[in-house]
């Protein structure tokens, strides 16, 4: 058991490699943007080739987060190997990968979809509409955030159990600060969600009255975002930091202590 329990370092590895692919994806990203528009301005670059790096940069912006998303979910999967003595952990983590293959879908699913509709009006399935385009992306990648955020909660509950179970009170604490930041952050999403699904009912309406109010509901969408974006960050960090340690506290457990009854011994 105590062996099984260390090898669980090896899913926290590959999830943190995930965060690191992110982070390394992102930055390397805006420096060749800020670098391209620099040249561009001096002359040294012409319009056609900026406009040919613009293109390819969001293509292998999205092959580094499917590369992120397939290492985090390998390393959920590595983590629910977690022995069946720590009970309370184990279903929080096989909660958490299901979630996170459901917001993978959900992903993938506004990524195809553009391509898909045409396909589904030619056969008469669904009318070819921008709109109609624009608002299922909205509302599906609402959904997937909210399910991805659902994911990462009951990791952190995964985290914040596993360390209770190891005897690590202070992961298991700061797990447990970051689970109620989490659900604070999923609420405002359940709301982002609902002005989604509001506005693309009142744009598929195509009623000119109710333009103005699709316009309030677009900016109060976008404050949210934004509120959202912020919240994320601080999120992030943190999130990152208690993944980072779980490893060295795992390889360093030695078994039961006299205190430690089993998965009894978790903050409930």
């Amino acid at each position: 058991m105590v062996e099984a329990i260390r090898k669980l370092a090896l899913g926290f590895q590959l999830v943190y490699m995930g965060f690191l692919v992110i982070l390394i994806s992102v930055v390397v990203y805006y420096i060749v943007m800020f670098a391209v528009a620099y040249q561009f301005e001096h002359d040294n670059i012409s319009f056609e080739a900026m406009a040919q790096l613009r293109d390819v940069l969001p293509v292998a912006m999205g092959a580094c987060m499917l590369v992120s998303n397939l290492l985090g979910i390998t390393g959920r999967y590595f983590c629910t190997l977690t022995p069946e003595i720590a009970q309370k952990a184990r279903a929080d983590i096989r909660t958490s990968f299901a979630l996170e293959m459901i917001a993978f879908i959900l992903n993938m699913t506004t990524s195809l979809w553009p391509y898909l509709l045409p396909t589904l009006a030619l056969i008469g399935i669904l009318p070819e509409s921008p709109a109609l385009v624009a608002g299922v992306n909205s509302v599906v990648s609402v959904i997937g955030f909210i399910v991805g955020i659902s994911s990462i909660l009951y990791f952190v509950m995964y985290m914040r159990d596993l360390a209770g179970f190891v005897g690590s009170d202070d992961l298991s604490m700061r797990s447990e600060k970051l689970r109620r930041s989490i659900v604070s952050m999923l609420q405002l999403s359940l709301v982002t969600a609902a002005i989604a699904v509001a506005m693309l009912i009142v744009g598929l309406m195509a009623n000119p009255d109710l333009a103005i109010v699709l316009g309030a509901m677009g900016c109060a969408l976008g404050l949210l975002y934004i509120v959202i974006l912020v919240q994320g960050i601080f999120v992030f960090f943190r999130y990152v930091s208690i993944v980072v340690a779980m490893p060295a506290v795992l390889k360093a457990y030695d078994g039961p202590t006299d205190e430690q009854n089993g998965p009894g011994a978790i903050i409930a």
